[in-house]
């Protein structure tokens, strides 16, 4: 799994003021400047794997429409910001990709079932590429450890907070014990918890999101075996 921490991980692909988030054009971008690729991924109505972060579709199309109660035929002729690029669905994703970069793919489990797991399994087995897949849900990564334990699986972790409690720590510990990952990802606000150290002792490796400078991804490499971006062009 070296393969993922090769690179810096651009967040929603290569995005900027002109070129939206989680678009194909954004992951285009993030080929051209040879960069890791996370997106965000969740079923339509009918069943359809797109790649969209928000439950909702308002903040970026301007339209309010709750993506797991729309049909796809719908979704898809909304525009993503200010240009004409539509909701890209996973399959056209890695057709984009075919293997360039590698893909680490998080899941939006909002009411777990189960389905959105089976969906992009199957859609993965098809493809000749490097990627992962990660989720805050637990449930969902135990699917994967249950059903595809070939593909890597990490788990998230974390918000933005000055410090871990007790009690988010032993969270961590049973998430960790349940899922069985093969990394963490973790929110930048967590590198000097105690979740670090439990993850350097035993040698996991770390994701660090979401850093926004040179800087910080200099502070994040430092504990961290890679790093999610956003906001600038990092080194490779």
């Amino acid at each position: 799994m070296k393969w993922l921490f090769n690179s810096p991980i651009a967040h929603r692909g290569l995005h900027t003021k002109n070129v939206c988030e989680n678009s194909l054009n954004a992951f285009a971008q993030a080929i051209e400047h040879s960069y890791g690729i996370e997106l965000d991924v969740q079923l339509t109505q009918d069943g359809k794997v797109v790649v969209f972060h928000d439950l909702n579709t308002f903040r970026l199309t301007n339209k309010d429409l709750e993506v797991d109660k729309t049909e796809y035929a719908e979704l898809k002729i909304l525009s993503l910001g200010n240009n004409q690029e539509h909701i890209p669905l996973l399959k056209e994703v890695l057709d984009l990709v075919q293997g360039k970069v590698p893909l680490l793919i998080e899941l939006k489990v909002f009411e777990y079932n189960g389905e959105l797991e089976k969906a992009v399994s199957k859609l993965l087995d098809k493809y000749h590429g490097e990627y992962a897949v990660c989720s805050f849900n637990h449930q969902s990564l135990k699917w994967f450890k249950n059903h595809s334990p070939q593909i890597p699986r990490g788990l998230l972790f974390g918000e933005e907070r000055k410090k871990v409690s007790l009690r988010d720590f032993f969270n961590f510990i049973y998430y960790f014990d349940a899922t069985k990952p093969n990394f963490i990802s973790l929110n930048k606000s967590l590198l000097k918890s105690k979740i670090v150290r439990f993850c350097t002792m035993i040698k996991m490796p770390i994701i660090i999101w979401t850093v926004n400078s040179a800087q910080e991804q200099k502070k994040a490499l430092k504990k961290a075996n890679a790093v999610i971006f956003e906001g600038f062009m990092p080194s490779n």
